[in-house]
C-alpha cells in the first residue's frame, strides 16, 4: 500500500512539472510568434497557426506530456 501511495506522488509530480513545462514552452512559443510579427508583418501570425506542421507538434507535444 505504502509504494501505491509513493507512485502516486511521483506520478502527481511529474504531471505537474510537466503542465508547468507545456505552458512555459506555449508561452516562449507565442512570444516569438508575437516579436517575429512586430518586426515583419502581422499575418505570420495567421500563417504559422495555419501550418499544419506546427499544429502536428504541439498537438503531439503536449498530448505526449499530458
Amino acid at each position: 500500500m505504502r509504494m501505491l501511495a509513493a507512485a502516486l506522488v511521483v506520478l502527481g509530480s511529474l504531471a505537474s512539472s510537466m503542465f508547468t513545462f507545456i505552458v512555459f514552452v506555449s508561452s516562449a512559443l507565442l512570444l516569438a510568434v508575437q516579436l517575429a510579427s512586430a518586426q515583419l508583418t502581422p499575418r505570420i501570425i495567421a500563417y504559422l497557426f495555419q501550418d499544419r506542421v506546427v499544429k502536428l507538434s504541439m498537438t503531439l507535444f503536449v498530448f505526449t506530456f499530458t
